[in-house]
């Protein structure tokens, strides 16, 4: 045989006899492709000699010869593969697959970008590690027969699900389109392997062997218009066959009673079995075939409260796990419902492993190429340009209950939280770990300046923690024992106590030296800073007599003893330079706090009512109240909002009817707008200048005023809007947000929907900035960063997430100038450079490449890393990625030196 026949005939052959021999690598000295390549390399050089000796050589003859040697030497070049690998008919990476025995042809692919992808083989990863993926779908809200339960079900369920680990993708009442839509979402993302799970709780329908789940918007009259009206659940099963991964499961709460049977020929109840799944499926009904299950009376179904226990018990298996909810379920029906499954799974999956069974190795799912994707052992990978542009996810944050008080550090690289149990965590925001966890802190309270939290544990333990100190706590050592009440000056300087045995007294809150001791009160005792810090207010709940302190020096500055009966109520102006105070049974009046006297004394209707709400305005020199007209109560509770001049002490007029009650009003910065929101569920805006209502929005309720006082966020029934303060004329409309919640200095604000859906939104003119994913439901609250890039929100499942801007060097100057040609752009940012760091979701390791997969945010990203590296990785779910980011493009950036390590 030529060496030429050999190489089109032979070669082939002989590649495809060892991709169909078990001959293992440890019986040989060589393997047989080595072998392989000897001989190859042994003709080559026997051919060259020949022909040398021949003299054969046309020019076109040599072309040929040369081309050829090429392909020969690019074959020999190839990495080398094992008989095992060769088994399993796997390529070298870069290169195609060898054709099977028998084939004319075998061309050697070229390691190029246009060179086709090689199949990726299948890769051992932790357990704990795979991809937990989930779609939940609650629906309720029929047209004709509503359910109750299916939405508390698809809540819990979600929650559930996300506390052990899985991603989730959550639809409430969905409709056919929003659950097509939702299915196809959910089938993308199965591709990247792991586990997948599909839960419904609704209605569904069986006809001729085929489940339909209903949408809420069905509109079926007849049993032949569910194939185009109710949505095929079969498509499910198609999804998860087509991504090939590891573990499915479909769990259907959906065999209620046909809300269409009556116009049905069939008459079929419940639901039928679905024979032909996907290898590695599991499918789960809340009752046999054909049967059909209670919605339920309590606050979820009964197979759904059967499942979320079962699934929580620690290293149960899958299998297990709905063996369990059977035998809940039969016993809480006495028999009437009988849960039924079937499977096809051949693996182990636990939804809630111990860490033994989180680092076992499982095969994971073949994932595609992804954009971005560099060459194996390359040093770089490209990046898209809104990884910097967008908030990401950078944290999650367990908390046993709600917040209570929190905040920023000043470089923002930390953030300090108190929850309801009085527990002080504190998180670097840098890597989303904990860094402080005290249990104890106490109740918390703030310093007006948002520098300070301040803890008084039930032991009387005081603790301090200054925000700008990067968030460290303080325990203020050398205070009494026995301190019932604890506060802070407005800038944070001073701390008042106040002990049964000493009563109050004052100290510095940086050095913990005492200052003064003030004095005993009679009852509860209470206290007030003025604004400006300058003068604390004392006095118990039975006193009639106030005493005013110079809080920087601890000297008295007077005693006040102008109210005949206990205060019931005392308000400062803005400048700290007037107080008003009111009791009951007694007229009202106005000191001047430089020296503590009275300047007049006045009421606030028949038989001198106490005020609800009361503040200052135009300088000090009018004051606003929310009070009785009467305090006699034959003449009935009639609330009224009223303005007094505070020189005179006259009364100058009601800003709203009576009848119309006050729910709570805000000032503008300046004072010159005011902004009541109303029982009857109007907001009024009043010019206070001249004391004229300026405009009514009905059904609106506000949310916040800007720091500068030029734009507001309020609330409707439609959603969210952001008005001009001058106009109140609406800048933007945000519907579907039900609350809003702002920076401290402006510029950005977010939104939240029911399903936890937030958005970033610009304050100047009302533009989406971006989109947040991760919540399951509406969030309870917001808190930005000083400088607006990091963002803290509170879930209702006790779950606070950290997003963030990235820390990118100069990213200003990434913004292409309009009048700069794409050359002098690129020219100029060819120098550019900036470190770059972020959390990483690990999604797996691929051998073949040596890259590591990640998700930052919902961006999926290779990141080149070596084999022994990655094994350092294992049974983590995130990480930490760090690199050098260059300009590539005005898309796409270069992320250079890219390092992946795991979190502290």
């Amino acid at each position: 045989m030529t060496l030429k026949s050999f190489v089109r005939t032979g070669l082939p052959a002989v590649c495809a006899s060892l991709a169909l021999t078990s001959v293992p690598v440890h019986a040989q000295k060589m393997s047989a492709a080595e072998k392989l390549k000897q001989e190859l390399t042994a003709a080559v050089a026997e051919a060259n000699a020949r022909k040398a000796d021949s003299g054969v050589g046309s020019i076109e003859a040599a072309k040929a010869e040369a081309e050829r040697q090429a392909r020969i030497k690019e074959a020999l070049a190839a990495p080398t593969l094992s008989p095992t690998a060769l088994m399993r008919g796997a390529a070298a990476p870069g290169t195609a697959a060898l054709p099977a025995a028998g084939a004319e042809q075998a061309a050697a692919a070229p390691q190029d970008a246009q060179a086709p992808a090689a199949p990726a083989t299948p890769e051992m990863v932790a357990m704990g590690a795979e991809q937990r993926l989930a779609l939940v779908i609650g629906n309720s809200a029929y047209k004709s027969s509503p359910l109750i339960n299916p939405i508390n079900d698809a809540r819990a369920m979600a929650i559930k699900l996300q506390q052990l680990g899985f991603t989730v993708i959550k639809k409430e009442n969905a409709s056919l389109e929003e659950m097509m839509s939702a299915v196809r979402e959910f089938g993308n993302q199965l591709k990247n392997g792991g586990v997948g799970l599909f839960y419904y709780a609704g209605h569904g329908i069986q006809a001729k062997g085929v489940n339909y789940l209903v949408p809420v918007d069905a509109n079926i009259a007849r049993e032949d218009e569910l194939a185009t009206r109710a949505y095929n659940a079969n498509e499910v099963l198609e999804k998860m066959d087509t991504a090939k991964n590891r573990i499915n499961l479909v769990v259907l709460d959906a065999c209620r009673d046909n809300p269409f049977a009556r116009s049905f020929r069939s008459g079929s109840r419940g639901l039928a079995s679905m024979d032909s799944t996907p290898k590695g499926t599991l499918v789960a009904y809340a009752t046999s075939p054909g049967s059909t299950a209670s919605d339920g009376s309590g606050g979820n179904g009964l197979y759904t409260a059967q499942l979320l226990a079962a699934m929580a018990e620690p290293g149960m298996k899958v299998e297990d796990v709905f063996k369990r909810v059977r035998e809940g379920v039969q016993a809480e029906s006495e028999g009437k419902q009988t849960p039924w499954e079937m499977s096809s799974i051949t693996g182990n999956f636990y939804f809630n492993p111990t860490a033994e069974q989180q680092a076992q190795p499982v095969v994971s799912a073949t994932q595609a190429p992804r954009v971005g994707a560099m060459a194996r052992n390359a040093s770089q990978t490209l990046i898209p340009r809104k990884l910097i542009e967008n908030y990401q996810l950078a944290g999650n944050f367990a908390i046993q209950s709600g917040a209570a008080q929190g905040g920023f550090s000043a470089s923002g690289h930390h953030f300090a939280l108190v929850t309801g149990d009085k527990t002080l965590h504190v998180w670097n925001t840098d890597t989303g770990m904990a860094t402080v966890t005290e249990p104890g802190y106490g109740v918390p309270s703030q310093s007006a300046n948002r520098r300070f939290l301040l803890g008084l544990a039930d032991n009387g333990k005081v603790t301090l923690t200054d925000l700008h100190n990067e968030a460290a706590p303080k325990v203020l050592a050398g205070l009494p024992a026995g301190i019932t009440k604890a506060g802070l000056s407005p800038d944070g300087r001073r701390l008042v106590i106040y002990t049964r045995d000493d009563g109050f007294m004052l100290y510095d809150a940086e050095s913990g030296q005492r200052m003064a001791k003030l004095d005993s009160v009679d009852g509860e005792p209470r206290y007030e800073f003025a604004p400006t810090g300058n003068r604390l207010l004392t006095w118990g709940s039975r006193d009639s007599t106030m005493k005013l302190w110079d809080s920087d020096k601890g000297t008295k500055v007077a005693r006040m003893s102008d109210h005949w009966d206990p205060v019931a109520m005392t308000r400062f102006s803005r400048d700290g330079a007037f107080l008003m105070s009111a009791a009951a049974n007694d007229k009202a009046v106005i000191f001047r706090m430089s020296d503590g006297d009275s300047l007049r004394r006045f009421n606030f209707g028949d038989g001198n009512p106490v005020p609800q709400f009361a503040d200052f305005f135009q300088d000090g020199k009018r004051l606003l109240a929310y009070v009785l007209r009467s305090a006699r109560q034959e003449l009935g509770a009639v609330m009224h909002l009223g303005v007094w001049d505070t020189a005179s002490g006259n009364f100058v007029g009601s800003l709203l009817g009576d009848g119309i009650t006050v729910r709570n009003y805000r000032f503008s910065p300046d004072r010159s707008r005011l902004f009541v929101n109303a029982g009857d569920r109007n907001l009024y805006v009043f010019d206070m200048n001249n004391l004229k209502r300026l405009s009514t929005l009905a059904g609106a309720e506000l949310l916040h005023v800007s720091p500068d006082g030029r734009r507001v966020i309020v609330k409707g029934t439609e959603g969210v809007r952001l008005v001009d303060v001058q106009t109140l004329s609406p800048i933007a409309r945000m519907p579907g947000q039900v609350s809003a919640y702002m920076s401290p200095k402006g510029g950005l604000f977010v939104t939240s929907t029911e399903t936890g859906l937030l958005t970033l939104w610009s304050l100047e003119n009302g533009d989406a900035i971006g989109h947040l994913k991760g919540h399951l439901d509406a969030i309870t609250g917001a808190l930005f960063s000083d400088d607006g890039r990091r963002l803290v929100t509170v879930g209702t499942d006790n779950v606070a997430k950290l997003w963030a801007l990235p820390e990118i060097r100069e990213a200003n100057q990434l913004v292409k100038d309009q009048f700069e040609s794409s050359a002098e752009y690129h020219k100029r940012m060819s120098n550019w450079t900036s470190p770059y760091s972020a959390l990483v979701t690990l999604v797996g390791y691929n051998a073949d490449t040596q890259t590591y997969s990640v998700k930052v945010g919902d961006v999926a990203i290779d990141v080149p890393f070596e084999r022994d590296a990655a094994r350092k990785l294992m049974g983590q779910r995130q990480a930490i990625v760090t690199g050098n980011l260059r300009f590539f493009d005005v898309e796409q950036l270069v992320l250079a030196d890219a390092k992946l390590t795991r979190l502290p």
